[in-house]
């Protein structure tokens, strides 16, 4: 989940998600840039801080969130 884990594929690009198969968002790879680079990252930072706020605005964080970026995270509803 992006709010608390970077996935990083066996080639060193981090992405948004775990889930992202085919890799259409790759933000940059540790080994041109480091963790805490990669984790600070501006785009990655406001990704975080959407997904916690439930409205995420990337395609693949909506999908965890129902359609139209809904009010259901890994299947389960949220707390109000």
């Amino acid at each position: 989940m992006t709010s608390y884990s970077l996935p990083i594929d066996i080639d060193g690009r981090y992405l948004f998600c775990c889930c992202d198969y085919y890799r259409q968002h790759v933000l940059g790879n540790v080994r041109e840039h480091g963790l805490v680079e990669a984790w600070n990252n501006p785009t990655y930072r406001a990704a975080r801080l959407q997904v916690n706020a439930g409205n995420p605005s990337i395609d693949i964080c909506r999908s965890c969130f129902g359609v139209n970026g809904g009010s259901r995270r890994n299947g389960a509803p949220l707390e109000d």
